[in-house]
């Protein structure tokens, strides 16, 4: 028997200061639970790094983005340098 799996991918959000990075970071992944992924990938840059934007520090997602849910698991690929 064959089982759907439904995996949900949030590439390259390139969050960045200005933005609100709270609320945009806690609306994607409120979205994203609310489809119920059995995984959850991370493909590309989290954390933006286009000028004159400021990159934020990886820390100050990521307490949002450990908000994922997936009984399958999440996985995270570091983008390019």
């Amino acid at each position: 028997m064959i089982f759907p799996l439904w995996i949900a991918v949030l590439s390259d959000l390139h969050i960045c200061a200005p933005l609100d990075v709270a609320e945009h970071v806690a609306d994607t992944v409120l979205r994203c639970n609310a489809i119920v992924p059995d995984l959850v990938a991370l493909p590309g840059d989290p954390v933006g790094h286009l000028r004159p934007m400021q990159p934020i520090a990886a820390q100050d997602c990521a307490a949002v983005l450990a908000t994922l849910r997936a009984p399958t698991g999440r996985a995270r690929r570091p983008g390019q340098p």
